[in-house]
């Protein structure tokens, strides 16, 4: 090679091996993102298939350290304090004190409950700005009949 030629296997890059990764990271992501999508509409079916129910609440919810949590779950007319955590779900306490009941009741139906909105409702919104949400304010009197009732029927 003392003539100035450069052989094969002293270049420096072949332009054929370069775009042979830059495919295969492209496959790579393709890949990926068919698993990506296979787990979004598995997941989606799942939900579709369990409905939501008012037998089962979570009256609140209190993190501790790291993952630990604690929560107030009602099922039916029944409240307990569970706990989870990274050892799993652990029963703590049923609730069966008249006067904290009623408190715990009283405090969950007072609170609004946390509205979850879907993509297509967020698009909506952005889309057509013309439909504007009630935001008128609850008469108090009205509020505290309402809240009279709801006292009743935990009765």
């Amino acid at each position: 090679m003392e003539d100035g030629t450069v052989s094969e296997a002293e270049q420096p890059g072949n332009l054929v091996d370069i775009w042979e990764f830059v495919r295969m990271l492209l496959v790579l992501a393709g890949v990926v993102g068919v698993i990506y999508l296979f787990f979004f509409f598995l997941k989606k079916g799942m939900k579709k298939r369990l409905p939501e129910t008012e037998l089962i609440q979570i009256l609140a919810a209190k993190g501790l350290q790291g993952s630990d949590m604690l929560y107030l779950v009602r099922l039916g007319n029944l409240v307990y304090l569970v706990g989870s955590g990274a050892g799993g779900i652990s029963l703590i306490s049923e609730i069966s004190d008249k006067e904290t009941l009623d408190t715990v009741r009283l405090q969950a139906a007072e609170s609004t409950p946390v509205v979850k909105q879907s993509f297509s409702d967020i698009l909506s919104r952005l889309f057509n700005p013309g439909k504007k949400q009630d935001t008128s304010m609850i008469d108090p009197i009205d509020f505290m009949k309402r809240q009279q009732e709801r006292l009743n029927k935990l009765k």
